[in-house]
């Protein structure tokens, strides 16, 4: 992780302090900042609650067999909707949760955080 988070990933200016991410997870949409230290990405629309769930224990299987060994599960920190994932060596976390969208689909979101130091 850099000192500048993800500002080399910074594309064009949204509403608020939300700018367009350069950098797209494969199958995912909508991936954009928030300030220099949050990225985040919606998964593909998802008919219903269950199945987003489904979709979620499937990310979240996907990521930790991705980022291995030194991440773990913030138990304490989730909830049924939301898994909060963490490095004990790097000041960065993972969430992913199911969100109900405008036109009542749903979606798996992974966020990324960067503490700062």
């Amino acid at each position: 992780m850099t000192k500048e988070r993800f500002s080399s990933i910074a594309g064009r200016p949204r509403q608020g302090d939300f700018r367009d991410a350069t950098v797209v997870l494969p199958d995912w949409k909508d991936c954009s900042l928030y300030g220099a230290a949050t990225y985040t990405c919606d998964s593909a629309e998802i008919e219903s609650a269950a199945e987003a769930e489904k979709a979620r224990g499937a990310t979240l299987d996907q990521v930790k067999f991705c980022l291995g060994a030194g991440w773990t599960e913030a138990t304490e920190r989730s909830s049924p909707n939301y898994v909060v994932l963490h490095n004990a060596v790097r000041p960065v976390a993972i969430t992913l949760s199911t969100e109900q969208t405008d036109s009542k689909k749903h979606v798996v979101r992974l966020t990324v955080f960067v503490r700062r130091n």
